[in-house]
């Protein structure tokens, strides 16, 4: 391995594993970011990409193992059936990049607690299997992709109690079309709960419960939200850098945290969505099919903003620093 820092770097860069992108990706600070992500299933492919851009820290936390049926649609192979997803991504992610450090929790996301959260946010770790070190991590983002309402919900809490970027993602019915939202405590005002306000509302206050798996969903259509969440992960970490790509994205789509892929030509009708077609009214239809993202705007939920109600997370102040700190316990709710 060809590497640019000394050999008593707490972190190594094989500059001919990332020659070409060394010039697009700031390897020095993805080195030395960290991912932390809930639920490894169909996202396989985004956390190949982060490590595959240069991203050098990783916490996996999943409880499931591979099942026969994921092999179509998350990525994995035959050999995995019956094995711990975060076991086998590990082992892939070190695959890529054998100087990534990675921890992997093969249990329940709900049995942590919000201490166990922050150190495997932040806390140095040495990988168990490589014996690689993780150096407390310089930034941390939190990705939640799970099919569990509650999983995702907590990902919004966490992410405003330590103060740190997030990005929750997933598919709609059958993969039709895919949704991503994302925040980050200096450049965004509305968290996930004030976009998802009446999913919420449902689940909470209704009873709903989740009909949609991975049944149906087509590999393509986690390639692209992967894709994506690849782009918006590369302008959290890079926020604020003179990189020329990456480094004034995050400021330019801050507000825009709503991101709707189209997966299918019939999404609208099949999904009872509208949010293309109004997008692209003006727009050639000759030209314009399937594939398409948008990027909603998005306003915190205040009295304010025409809601009736401060948004039970973030307060609705358009500010999410002021509510670090502020969770007894991420795994309860607010009403």
């Amino acid at each position: 391995m060809k590497n640019i820092f000394p050999e008593n770097a707490p972190f190594k860069i094989d500059t001919e594993i990332f020659a070409r992108v060394a010039s697009v990706n700031n390897l020095e600070i993805l080195a030395k970011s960290r991912r932390v992500q809930i639920g490894v299933g169909s996202a396989t492919g985004a956390l190949e990409n982060s490590a595959r851009s240069g991203v050098g820290q990783f916490t996996l936390v999943d409880k499931d193992v591979v099942e026969r049926s994921n092999v179509a649609t998350q990525g994995y192979l035959v050999p995995d059936i019956g094995r711990p997803k975060v076991v086998v991504m590990a082992e892939r992610l070190r695959a890529i990049n054998p100087a990534v450090a990675v921890q992997a929790i093969y249990g329940s996301f709900h049995d942590l607690t919000d201490d166990d959260i922050k150190r495997l946010a932040f806390d140095p770790f040495v990988d168990s299997a490589t014996s690689a070190l993780a150096p407390g991590a310089s930034q941390t983002v939190l990705v939640g992709a799970t099919d569990d309402f509650f999983c995702q919900a907590r990902v919004n809490s966490l992410a405003l109690h330590f103060g740190i970027p997030s990005i929750c993602c997933q598919h709609y019915a059958e993969g039709l079309a895919s949704e991503i939202t994302f925040t980050h405590p200096v450049t965004v005002r509305a968290c996930h709960r004030c976009i998802l306000s009446s999913r919420y509302e449902a689940y909470l206050n209704h009873g709903f419960k989740n009909p949609v798996g991975s049944a149906g969903s087509p590999i393509s259509s986690s390639g692209k939200i992967n894709a994506l969440c690849t782009d918006i992960e590369m302008a959290i970490l890079h926020h604020g850098t003179e990189q020329p790509r990456w480094g004034d994205l995050l400021a330019r789509i801050g507000d825009r945290n709503l991101v709707q892929i189209r997966c299918h030509p019939d999404a609208e009708k099949l999904l009872g969505l509208n949010n293309f077609s109004q997008a692209f009214s003006a727009a050639n239809s000759d030209q314009i099919f399937f594939g398409e993202t948008i990027w909603r705007r998005q306003i915190p939920e205040h009295p304010n903003t025409g809601y009736s109600r401060p948004c039970p997370d973030c307060g609705g102040t358009g500010n999410l620093t002021q509510r670090i700190g502020a969770f007894a316990d991420t795994r309860i709710i607010n009403s």
